[in-house]
C-alpha cells in the first residue's frame, strides 16, 4: 500500500482514509486510486491505498485484506504519526469492498500472538462510490431465486456467500455511519436499498445521486 501524509503547512484532520480501487475484482482501475488518495491528503487528511487480492482470489480475501490494513494502521499510529480514526472509501468493487468490511468486523482478537491482529477493524465511518451492493436486496428478478440455495451472481460461490456479502442485511446497531453516492446513469436502487437498512436501524448516512 502507499501512504500519503498532508503536506507541512496543510491544516491536518484527525482521520485516516483508506482508499480502495474499483475494477470489477479482475483488475485495478487506474483513476480510483492514487489522485483520489492526493486529494484527501492535499484536503488534509492521511491516506493510504489498499491493494487487495483479486481473481483468483475471492472477495472474503479481499476482505481479509481490508480488514487487515485498518489494524495495521492502528498498529502502527504512533510510528505514522496518525490517531486510530480510520474510514474505508472505495469505488465500484472498492465500494462493495468498504461495504463489506464496515458490516462484518470485530473489535480485535487478544488470544492471537499477532500484536496487529489483536487491533479492531471496526472502521470509523464508509464512503461508497457506485458499488452495485444490494445483493440480497435485489436478487436480480427472473434470474435469481431468493428461496434457493444457488446463486447465478458472478460475485458469489454460493446463497450463503451472497447473503454474508450483502451489507444491507448485515446492519447492526454497532456500524459506522456511511456516505453514499453515485450517479443515475447506475442503478441508484442499490443505494436506496442500503439507506432504507441504516434508516432502519438508526445508523447515520448521508446519499447523494448525481444526473451523470
Amino acid at each position: 500500500s502507499v501512504i500519503f501524509v498532508p503536506a507541512q503547512g496543510v491544516s491536518r484532520r484527525v482521520g485516516t482514509v483508506i482508499v480502495a480501487h474499483g475494477g470489477g475484482f479482475e483488475t485495478r482501475t487506474g483513476c480510483e486510486g492514487m489522485h483520489v488518495a492526493k486529494w484527501f491528503a492535499d484536503a488534509g487528511f492521511n491516506t493510504a491505498i489498499l491493494t487487495y487480492r483479486l481473481r483468483p482470489y475471492g472477495r472474503l480475501d479481499a476482505m481479509a485484506d481490508m480488514q487487515r490494513a485498518i489494524r495495521l494502521l492502528r498498529y502502527r499510529k504512533g510510528e505514522l504519526g496518525i490517531t486510530d480514526r480510520v474510514a474505508v472509501m472505495g469505488f465500484s468493487a472498492g465500494g462493495m469492498l468498504s461495504a463489506n468490511c464496515a458490516t462484518h468486523f470485530d473489535l480485535g482478537k487478544p488470544d492471537t500472538s499477532d500484536p496487529i491482529e489483536r487491533q479492531s477493524c471496526r472502521p470509523d465511518a464508509a464512503v461508497l462510490g457506485y458499488g452495485a451492493f444490494a445483493f440480497a436486496g435485489l436478487p436480480g428478478g427472473f434470474f435469481e431465486d431468493p428461496f434457493g440455495n444457488t446463486t447465478r451472481n458472478p460475485f458469489v460461490a454460493n446463497r450463503e456467500e451472497l447473503l454474508y456479502l450483502a451489507p444491507e442485511v448485515n446492519i447492526t446497531r454497532q456500524t459506522p455511519p456511511f456516505f453514499i453516492w453515485q450517479t443515475n446513469s447506475d442503478d441508484p436502487r442499490h443505494s436506496f436499498t442500503l439507506g432504507q437498512a441504516l434508516t432502519a436501524m438508526g445508523i447515520p448516512f448521508e446519499m447523494h445521486l448525481f444526473p451523470q
